[in-house]
């Protein structure tokens, strides 16, 4: 009965061991497809940040070439 309820305990240890394990590496995914998404999404507002910083350089170069020729 005691070797038993030892094997029992064994095998219950590991498959808890092994869902903790799977467990661990599903959260990793998660956070890793977070962080990717977390990266995508700062890059895209960097990108914008810049499109619309270089959009206002254009246009007040072109009003003061227009000043220029006037």
């Amino acid at each position: 009965m005691n070797f038993a309820s030892a094997a029992a305990a064994d095998v219950w240890g590991s498959a808890s061991q092994g869902a903790s394990l799977v467990l661990a590496i599903s959260n990793r995914k998660i956070l890793e497809k977070s962080f990717f998404h977390i990266g995508l999404l700062h890059l895209s507002i960097l990108l914008l940040l810049k499109f619309f910083r270089a959009r206002l350089f254009i246009r007040e170069f072109s009003k003061k070439k227009e000043v220029g020729e006037k």
